[in-house]
C-alpha cells in the first residue's frame, strides 16, 4: 500500500511539474524578443499578474498563488525535459540523438571590460549574458530541442530521435537551428565595444543518459555519455567564430543538396554555410 502511494505522488509531481514546464513554453512564445531580447526574469517580472487556469493531464485545476506557480515553472525550465518527464528513472536511457554544442567567444574580454570602474560591473555583465544566451536558448527551444548542461559561456543541447522524427529530420533540425542563430546571434555588439560570437558544433549518433544518484542521497546529478559527446567536442576544437561544424556521424544523415557547404579537409567534419531549401 506504500508503494502504491509513492507511485501515485510521484505521478502527480511528475505531472504537475511537467505541466508547469508547458506553460512556461508557451508564455514564453507570446513573447516578443526584440525588446533588445530581453531575458526570461525580465519578460516574468513584466507580465500582468493576471490569474490563468492551469491544465493538467487528469482535469482542470487553478492555483490562487499564480505568481508562485510562475516561479515553479521557471525553475522547472532550467531543468531538462528528460528531468521533468522522468525525474524518478534511474536507468541508462539509450537514445540516437543529435548533440549541439555551443560556445561563446569574447566572454574574457568582456568581463575584463566590465570590471574596469564605471562599466557596471559583475551585474551588467550577467545582464548582457543572459540577453545574448537567452535569445539563443529560446530558439533551441523553438525547434524542439533540450538545453543538457551549461559551462559558463558554453552549453549543451539534445534532439532526439522519435516515432514522429528520424535521425534525418532529428540532424536536419539541429542544423538549421544552428544556422539560425549564427544567422541571428552570431555577432552581439555590446555597449562597451566588445563583440561577442559564438562557435556551433553537432554531432549524431547513440547517447546515453542518467541520473547519477539514489533515491536516499540528498543530491542527484545528471549525465550524457556517449561517442556523440567526443565527437561534437572535437568538432568544437576544430571550429571558428562563425562556423555551424558538424562532424562525420551528423553529416552522414545530411542531405547535401539542402545546403551550401564547406569542407574541412580533414575528410571528418563539414561547415554548413546556409540552408538552400
Amino acid at each position: 500500500m506504500v508503494d502504491t502511494d509513492k507511485d501515485v505522488s510521484e505521478c502527480q509531481n511528475r505531472t504537475y511539474l511537467t505541466a508547469l514546464k508547458r506553460i512556461h513554453r508557451k508564455t514564453i512564445s507570446r513573447n516578443v524578443l526584440p525588446e533588445e531580447m530581453m531575458p526570461p526574469r525580465e519578460r516574468y517580472r513584466n507580465k500582468g499578474q493576471k490569474e490563468e487556469t492551469f491544465v493538467l493531464d487528469n482535469g482542470t485545476g487553478s492555483w490562487s498563488d499564480v505568481r508562485e506557480a510562475k516561479r515553479i515553472a521557471v525553475l522547472a525550465s532550467l531543468v531538462p525535459d528528460e528531468i521533468i518527464y522522468k525525474h524518478s528513472d534511474y536507468s541508462v536511457r539509450p537514445y540516437e540523438t543529435a548533440l549541439m554544442f555551443i560556445d561563446v567567444s569574447g566572454f574574457t574580454e568582456l568581463c575584463e571590460t566590465y570590471t574596469k570602474a564605471g562599466h557596471g560591473g559583475p551585474s551588467r555583465l550577467t545582464q548582457v549574458l543572459n540577453l545574448y544566451i537567452g535569445a539563443m536558448v529560446q530558439e533551441i527551444l523553438t525547434h524542439k530541442g533540450d538545453v543538457l548542461k551549461f559551462s559558463g559561456d558554453a552549453f549543451l543541447c539534445m534532439w532526439k530521435k522519435s516515432s514522429k522524427m528520424n535521425m534525418q529530420d532529428v540532424v536536419h533540425t539541429a542544423i538549421d537551428c544552428g544556422l539560425l542563430i549564427q544567422k541571428n546571434y552570431g555577432r552581439y555588439y555590446t555597449d562597451v565595444g566588445v563583440t561577442l560570437k559564438v562557435k556551433i558544433a553537432i554531432s549524431a549518433g547513440l547517447s546515453q543518459f542518467s541520473i547519477v544518484g539514489g533515491h536516499d542521497q540528498c543530491q542527484s546529478h545528471y549525465v550524457v555519455v556517449g561517442q556523440p559527446v567526443w565527437d561534437v567536442k572535437i568538432a568544437e576544437y576544430m571550429s571558428t567564430a562563425g562556423d555551424v561544424l558538424t562532424s562525420a556521424s551528423a553529416w552522414m544523415y545530411v542531405n547535401e543538396s539542402d545546403y551550401c557547404t564547406q569542407p574541412c579537409g580533414d575528410g571528418q567534419h563539414t561547415k554548413a554555410r546556409k540552408l538552400l531549401v
